[in-house]
């Protein structure tokens, strides 16, 4: 039997690059709505003003736990909308990017 724990292993963290952050977020888009998902994409595009979301996100120096909690706040903000009229909309994206930068 080999003795595993005494083996170094070298792992390394890094930021993703901006393929993976695409990826990512394609594949959080397609857990939301049809209508919600293309709305978030398009508010990354249209803030970063770069060709695809994960591009725009790369540029703000994200990285995987980001992306998953611009997409958790969103989804909950888009039930806000559905329910009570509050819109997910740029300048909800700008104020959740403030708070980001805050904290």
């Amino acid at each position: 039997p080999a003795i595993l724990s005494r083996v170094p292993l070298r792992i390394e963290f890094g930021r993703p690059d901006a393929q993976l952050l695409e990826q990512q977020v394609q594949d959080r888009v397609g857990r939301l709505e049809p209508v919600a998902g293309e709305r978030l994409s398009q508010l990354l595009k249209e803030k970063g003003e770069a060709g695809t979301a994960g591009e725009a996100l790369y540029n703000w120096k994200f990285t995987g736990r980001d992306v998953q909690g611009l997409f958790e706040e969103f989804a909950r903000r888009w039930s806000l909308e559905q329910e009570l009229g509050r819109k997910a909309d740029k300048e909800w994206l700008d104020r959740w990017f403030n708070h980001r930068a805050l904290t």
